[in-house]
């Protein structure tokens, strides 16, 4: 995302014995790109691996975002592979329009079936000692309760409100299930 090369295939090439098609004179890097490693993991359980359907699946897209995603709609994430769902690939001009591309593309990732770490991800970019540029090998432990998700108000309502809508949405199926039957007359068996 930075210099325009894809560093694995060249590796690849490499390995197979063929010669590097540039020098390093050849690369210019240019802003900033961050990648997020979207995994099907409860963050508030130690990480455990969330295993299900991938009921629905929508990648982020827009501008300075990649997706490198293996996984699709139906799709069954088990314990025995890794669970990795997405690469989410973000540049920026700067590293400050990396990591907001980057928070609004984890938001706007959709995955319904699993937990996934996607608000860990994004609770983590908005810290201040990663925006900093600050961040190192230890900062997960050492700010492990700041980074621990609370529910404000606002998740409670939005919670409340979902739960609200499916409920109606419940009541309105199960309603329509004796008319449903009327209409159907000698073929509902």
């Amino acid at each position: 995302m930075v210099t325009g090369f894809d560093l694995v295939r060249e590796q690849v090439r490499v390995a197979q014995g063929e010669p590097l098609g540039y020098t390093q004179a050849d690369i210019v890097q240019l802003g900033h790109a961050i990648e997020c490693r979207l995994y099907a993991e409860d963050a508030e359980h130690d990480f455990r691996p969330s295993t299900g359907d991938i009921l629905c699946w929508r990648p982020p897209s827009g501008s300075g975002v990649r997706v490198d995603a293996g996984v699709r709609e139906g799709q069954a994430v088990t314990a025995a592979f890794d669970p990795m769902i997405a690469k989410i690939i973000c540049h920026g001009n700067t590293r400050a329009q990396a990591i907001e591309r980057s928070i609004l593309a984890l938001e706007q990732s959709v995955l319904l079936g699993l937990t996934t770490n996607a608000r860990y991800l994004t609770r983590v970019l908005r810290h201040a000692e990663f925006r900093a540029g600050q961040a190192d090998t230890g900062m997960l432990a050492r700010c492990a309760d700041e980074l621990r998700e609370s529910l404000t108000p606002d998740d409670i309502d939005l919670v409340l409100a979902s739960a609200v809508l499916a409920d109606r949405e419940l009541l309105r199926a199960v309603h329509s299930i004796p008319a449903m039957h009327a209409a159907m007359g000698p073929w509902r068996n």
